[in-house]
């Protein structure tokens, strides 16, 4: 694995784990873009009068974050998530994704996507 990528695993992983999310996002000088560095307060607000703009986004941001992950677990001769053999759909993802947010406004929607991933990684399955 190229250095940069472990470079950048290492500073996503501590800035989500050992850092509180402000500061996580100064500290490791990540760049996060799109829908992924909006805060679930943010998030669950515009989706109420932008539905489809937002739940497009969150979704393809998601996908995009699981696809991406996927690839660097593969390139370690990790095991993977798939998401049509665990059956989880768009409607399955949105209704964990803002569950959650409501509950947890302060949230990045990338922490919420890499705990997602982990769930689904660890467990294989979603309760909503």
């Amino acid at each position: 694995m190229a250095i940069a990528t472990r470079l950048f695993i290492t500073l996503f992983v501590a800035s989500v784990l050992l850092v509180p999310p402000r500061e996580a996002r100064a500290e490791a000088k990540v760049m996060i873009d799109g829908i992924g560095a909006a805060k679930c307060s943010q998030v669950t607000t515009e989706i109420k009068t932008q539905r489809a703009t937002v739940t497009h986004s969150l979704l393809g941001w998601t996908y995009g974050y699981i696809t991406r992950r996927n690839v660097e677990r593969a390139l370690a001769k990790q095991s993977q998530v798939d998401m049509p053999a665990l059956k989880v759909g768009d409607q399955q993802l949105l209704s964990v994704m803002l569950s959650f947010c409501e509950k947890e406004p302060d949230t990045y929607i990338f922490q919420v996507v890499d705990a997602l991933y982990q769930v689904l990684l660890e467990k294989g399955a979603l309760t909503t």
